[in-house]
Formats: C-alpha cells, sequence, structure tokens
C-alpha cells in the first residue's frame, strides 16, 4: 500500500469482511479493523469499504467499528470498544469484552495463512478459547438487566453456538 500511495494520490482499499464462504459463523474482524483504518489513514487511503455479510448474530461488532473508524479514523479503538461494552450492553458489558477479546485474540493468534472458507476455524478458535468465550456469554446472559440487554446478547449467543456446532462436527472440541 505504501508503494501505490506513493504512485497515486487515489488509492482505496476493499476488503472481505468476513471471508466469503464463512457459513455465518464468528469472524473477528473488528480489531482488525481498528488497528488498520488509522494506518490506512496515515498511509494517505482515500478510502475504505468491505463486502459483507448481513449476520448481526456473528458480525455485528466487525460493521460497527469499520463504520465508526471510516467516520473518524483518529479516534481510539479501544475506547470505542469500551462505549460499545457500557453502552451497548449495559451491565454484561465487562463479560462481552472478555467474549470480543478473546475472539480478537484468536485471530491475532493465528499464524498461518487463512484462506477462504471454514477450514481455518478448527486452528484459529481451539476448543479451550471456545470454552472461554462460552463462559464469557453464560455470564453476560446472567448479568444482563434490562429485556434490551438480554435480547442483544442472546443473538449473539446464537451466532456463538454455530460456532460451537461447526467445531464439535469438526471434531474438534
Amino acid at each position: 500500500l505504501a508503494g501505490w500511495t506513493r504512485l497515486s494520490r487515489h488509492v482505496y482499499v476493499y476488503e472481505y469482511d468476513p471471508t466469503p464462504f464463512n457459513a455465518e459463523l464468528p469472524w473477528p474482524m473488528y480489531g482488525t479493523h481498528g488497528r488498520a483504518l488509522p494506518v490506512y489513514k496515515e498511509m494517505g487511503i482515500q478510502g475504505f469499504t468491505h463486502e459483507c455479510h448481513e449476520s448481526w448474530a456473528t458480525l455485528f461488532p466487525n460493521m460497527y467499528v469499520a463504520a465508526r473508524m471510516m467516520w473518524n479514523a483518529g479516534q481510539s479503538y479501544d475506547a470505542l470498544m469500551d462505549d460499545l461494552y457500557a453502552n451497548f450492553f449495559g451491565d454484561a458489558g465487562p463479560f462481552m469484552r472478555t467474549y470480543y477479546r478473546e475472539m480478537d485474540d484468536a485471530m491475532r493468534q493465528y499464524s498461518g495463512n487463512m484462506e477462504w472458507g471454514t477450514a481455518d476455524y478448527p486452528q484459529i478458535f481451539r476448543p479451550e478459547r471456545i470454552e472461554q468465550c462460552r463462559k464469557a456469554l453464560e455470564a453476560a446472559e446472567k448479568a444482563a438487566q434490562t429485556p434490551e440487554v438480554k435480547a442483544r446478547v442472546q443473538v449473539l449467543s446464537m451466532g456463538f453456538v454455530v460456532l460451537k456446532c461447526f467445531q464439535c462436527s469438526a471434531g474438534k472440541s
């Protein structure tokens, strides 16, 4: 990208989020967006967009962070997420922080070459990571005080169940 921005003032990034053929499983790109968009801005990238799915149960934070960071790439990603935990999840926020950090860490720690589709999921989301996420979501469901927050956590939990079932069917957890 640095080379392209030296050659042209009109460089845009088009990305897939999630990877195509992901079976609507969680694909935590929110941390990547939060870390990459300020770098894109600094490099002189003029625009960013991504092709995405409509699975709010699994991809909500990706779309939220990308939209907010595209609006203002100079804002703090951590502050943005803290606002999400506090204002979208209320009393369940601390547990959702744990869940989303576990998911982001799984992506960051994977050293393989991520391909399209679901082939890498068993290596990215190891059984111990799945268990930590399950515990966090269970605690979030118990902590949720309002009907709105309970419903939000339940929708995200449904998306996680799809991932857990996929891992079970792959014989990995």
